[in-house]
Parts: C-alpha cells; structure tokens; sequence
C-alpha cells in the first residue's frame, strides 16, 4: 500500500545528495586512500598489515553507497521510494563503519611515531 503522505526528500534533494556521495567516494578512492597508502607503507609493516585489513572493509562500505546511487539517482517513480528509508539507513550504518575504519587508519598514521 502506497503511503500518500510521506515525508521523503524530492527527487532533486534525492540527485543532490547522490552527487555528494559520489563525490565523497571519488575523492576517498582516487586522492586520499592512494596518499594514505602511501603513508602505511612508509610507516612500516605493521601500518601496512592493518591498511591491508581495512581497505576490503572500506571496499564493502562503498558498494553499499554505489547501489545507492543506482537506485535513487534518477528515481522518477514513487514505487522506487518506498524503500528509501530502509535503505538510507542501511547507507547510513555503512557510512558510520566507513568513517570508523577511516579514522583507525588515520590514527594508525598518527600515532606511535616510531617505525
């Protein structure tokens, strides 16, 4: 049963915030992680052993934003939007691991400044 009187964000609040999105996981992909990478590795094994572990986590966590993306870039259709809440939390959860793990390999870089 279709609800009538939802408060879901418009389809151009719904582009907006995709675009947002994208850009937020292009600049992780393509600038900041190659950097960070780069970083570990200088740091040592043990830094590169836990960028190692991460970056299949943070991988999870973008493929659960990019079907995001997928469906509700250019939703024109109300059907589509009845699951959009549950699948905006399920981005949200993911965002919230992605930010954690980004933060672990931060911190890691950060801290114990021996090698």
């Amino acid at each position: 049963m279709k609800r009538k009187n939802h408060a879901l964000p418009d389809q151009l609040q719904i582009q907006n915030f995709c675009q947002i999105l994208m850009d937020y996981l292009s600049a992780g992909h393509f600038e900041v992680y190659d950097d960070i990478a780069k970083a570990c590795e200088e740091k040592g094994p043990e830094s590169q052993k836990l960028a190692n572990a991460l970056y299949p986590r943070i991988s999870e966590t973008t493929d659960v934003a990019l079907d995001f993306n997928d469906k509700y870039a250019e939703v024109d259709s109300d059907d589509l939007l009845d699951e959009f809440d549950k699948d905006l939390s399920v981005l949200g959860e993911a965002l919230e691991l992605r930010f954690e793990l980004e933060d672990e390999l931060i911190d890691n870089l950060y801290s114990n400044h021996t090698s």
